[in-house]
């Protein structure tokens, strides 16, 4: 049997990437004194310029989520998304996507995976970026498939943990507004049991809590993942709205738009960029931030997706 079928087997094998574990409230950003410049991010070597030129400047993308029953308090509220940096030795995008982000400034931010990978050699020099995210809004992050496959993933952990951002595994925060509380729950990769990653816990262990929402008045529920053709399958469980990223935006577009191969969907990738639908409720995919297995992008601009939830 080959790998992919393996993989497939397994995933198949556990159903759904998790159960939640409800771990508290997300608290707001403590704020640093100063707002210093992430170093060597600013200083790009040739090479480097030729390959920003390629991928084009940072596309910061206003969307508009409209939100069946959204609890009056959260109307307007707005969701920063990073995705897929894929850090080696540097993030070159850091200065410009913390001063797109310092221009808005979200009511929340949120990581979905693939921060580091294989080829990534130290997260030491993305710490400084962490903490400048967690100083804007309250933070949560998820690992996506190369994080568990990565030397650094332990290191990325501590890296969150000092910077205060809440990494959900199987997990959930909760977000008071106004009296209303939206319930985020991040999911695990199916990486993390494929691989045997996930020591603490799998679906079905007892002590959890499913990932179907509990009703409760006024609460909705919002879903992190890494994977967007996942999507589907949990907005039937009564998720209000998920984002997502891993497609790369198809990493090479044509003309139009259209992505050329994205991980999990092939060739002609449906779900790469923007907003989509799923049984009826709206769920936004990042094109992402950095590159992974192709050295450029092309037609297809960095991506930092800012979400305004409304009421539908």
């Amino acid at each position: 049997m080959g790998l992919q079928q393996d993989i497939d087997r397994n995933i198949e094998k556990h159903g759904a990437e998790g159960v939640v574990e409800y771990i508290g409230y997300l608290n707001g950003p403590a704020g640093l004194p100063a707002a210093p410049s992430c170093g060597d991010c600013g200083r790009i070597l040739l090479r480097d310029r030729f390959v920003k030129w390629q991928n084009g400047p940072l596309d910061m993308e206003f969307i508009a989520a409209p939100i069946r029953g959204l609890p009056e308090p959260f109307e307007g509220f707005t969701i920063a998304v990073i995705s897929d940096i894929h850090m080696t030795r540097r993030f070159m995008l850091a200065d410009e996507v913390l001063a797109g982000l310092s221009s808005v400034p979200p009511n929340l931010i949120c990581i979905l995976g693939d921060t580091a990978d294989g080829g990534t050699v130290n997260v030491k020099p993305l710490e400084p970026f962490l903490e400048r995210l967690a100083s804007l809004a309250p933070c949560a992050a998820i690992f996506g498939n190369n994080e568990y496959a990565s030397a650094a993933m332990a290191d990325l952990r501590a890296a969150y943990e000092r910077a205060g951002i809440a990494l959900l595994e199987d997990q959930c925060v909760r977000i008071e507004r106004g009296g209303a509380v939206m319930r985020l729950v991040g999911l695990q990769d199916p990486w993390a049991y494929v691989a045997r990653l996930n020591k603490k816990r799998e679906p079905g262990q007892p002590n959890t809590e499913p990932i179907k929402p509990v009703a409760a008045p006024n609460t909705f529920d919002v879903l992190m993942i890494h994977r967007p053709h996942r999507a589907s399958r949990y907005m039937m469980q009564g998720f209000a709205f998920a984002m997502a990223g891993h497609a790369h935006g198809g990493q090479w577009r044509l003309p139009g738009g259209r992505g050329v191969f994205s991980p999990g969907q092939g060739l002609f990738p449906k779900l790469t960029s923007g907003l989509y639908w799923a049984e009826g409720k709206p769920f936004v995919v990042s094109r992402g931030l950095g590159n992974h297995e192709f050295p450029i992008r092309l037609h297809n601009r960095p991506h930092l997706p800012i979400i305004k939830l409304i009421k539908q």
